[in-house]
């Protein structure tokens, strides 16, 4: 697995908070298109964990 830093934006403030956090990502994710699709996903359902 690789590790990589995104940077992650509350929406909804005033002032938004910048966030700074470690992702892994498989080695199967081989495009960009993947690897936002697998950040979204595992945003989301952190999220809202019931979908």
């Amino acid at each position: 697995m690789t590790q990589i830093f995104v940077q992650i934006k509350q929406i909804g403030k005033r002032k938004p908070v910048v966030d700074k956090q470690a992702i892994e990502i498989p080695e199967t994710v081989r495009t960009l298109r993947q690897l936002l699709v697998r950040i979204v996903r595992e945003r989301a359902e952190k999220f809202n964990p019931e979908t």
